[in-house]
């Protein structure tokens, strides 16, 4: 699993966060891997895996904290197409590019946290940390299936 984004930035802590949540519950062949760069080298993480769990903060409109489950192999879904980003590009632009480049795992799925903000220096908001045992728990039930 890979929990994307960036300690100092709010709500955007929320990948990393349910990475090292996870990391000592995982099962054989399954890693923890917290990633804080540009996310088009999300596919270099991923290569060789048959499976993909990426967690990471996204923004829909939806309540903060709301925990989206989304196979992102199928056809995007529209109300994450404008989620905002503080990687450079956004995770489903990184999934069509690795698509495209035909660099995608067998299967690739996004455990995606509702929120709030991503101000660098800001705390993450407390409806988001509410919510990540549910995020790691997703992430554990998809580990362990």
């Amino acid at each position: 699993m890979i929990g994307v984004g960036h300690d100092d930035r709010a709500d955007d802590a929320a990948g990393p966060a349910v990475a090292r949540m996870v990391a000592s519950h995982l099962p054989d062949g399954w890693h923890a891997i917290e990633h804080h760069g540009d996310l088009t080298a999300l596919s270099d993480l991923w290569q060789g895996m048959e499976e993909a769990v990426i967690v990471d903060a996204v923004v829909s409109g939806a309540p903060v904290g709301t925990i989206h489950h989304v196979d992102l192999l199928a056809e995007p879904p529209s109300r994450l197409a404008a989620a905002g980003s503080s990687h450079g590009i956004g995770l489903l632009e990184a999934v069509d590019l690795a698509r495209t480049l035909g660099r995608l795992p067998g299967r690739l799925t996004l455990v995606g946290v509702e929120a709030l903000q991503a101000a660098v220096g800001a705390p993450m908001s407390l409806e988001v940390q509410c919510h990540l045992p549910v995020a790691a728990a997703l992430v554990l039930e998809q580990a362990l299936a």
